[in-house]
């Protein structure tokens, strides 16, 4: 079903707010002014905030696995594939707050974090599907257990939310990429590098 336009642009505006200020913290008045509609508009649309915000997190995920499946599509090396993944997390990661990614990762609501563990089992199966390909066709280190590489990747996610690491850094952005960066670029045998 096509959406109408003041739909989408609750969506966007949502998006920027929870994208800057977390999605606890943003009220459906907050997002009535952002989008420049009245209240009674907004219930039109959504039931509540908490809908919304299910949506506005779908949306990201289904921009992400599909950023993720043409990257992975191209007719390139891993490394190259990586690289292309590490400048994607860069640009989705842009100005994205602290408290965004602690909602996300603490969130109350059951539909939502279902949804979240479904997307992530989902999500992690391809990753290790990708790797063990690209394991096989010695595009990286064939030494390497790929169930170390997803423990490690786990327990980078869970960083997300330790408050020692993150201090460390002026913003969210910059621990993602540090995160990412190390990660990454940790695979590949010493002579391959990512463009």
């Amino acid at each position: 079903m096509k959406k109408s336009k003041t739909h989408i642009k609750v969506v966007e505006s949502a998006k920027t707010l929870f994208w800057k200020f977390g999605i606890k913290k943003v009220t459906v008045e907050d997002i009535c002014e952002e989008a420049g509609i009245s209240k009674m508009t907004f219930y039109r649309n959504f039931s509540n905030k908490q809908e919304l915000a299910k949506i506005v997190i779908q949306n990201l995920i289904e921009e992400g696995l599909s950023s993720y499946n043409t990257i992975m599509n191209q007719d390139i090396s891993f490394a190259e594939k990586m690289g292309k993944m590490v400048h994607l997390k860069h640009e989705q990661s842009q100005n994205i707050s602290e408290e965004f990614i602690k909602d996300i990762y603490k969130t109350d609501e059951s539909d939502l974090r279902d949804y979240l563990e479904d997307h992530k089992e989902k999500s992690l199966k391809r990753f290790y599907n990708d790797l063990q390909e690209a394991q096989q066709t010695g595009e990286i280190r064939k030494d390497i257990k790929i169930g170390f590489i997803m423990q490690m990747l786990d327990f980078f996610n869970q960083k997300m939310m330790d408050e020692a690491f993150l201090s460390q850094y002026e913003n969210v952005h910059d621990a993602v990429m540090e995160i990412t960066n190390f990660f990454m670029y940790g695979l590949f045998p010493p002579d391959d590098k990512a463009k």
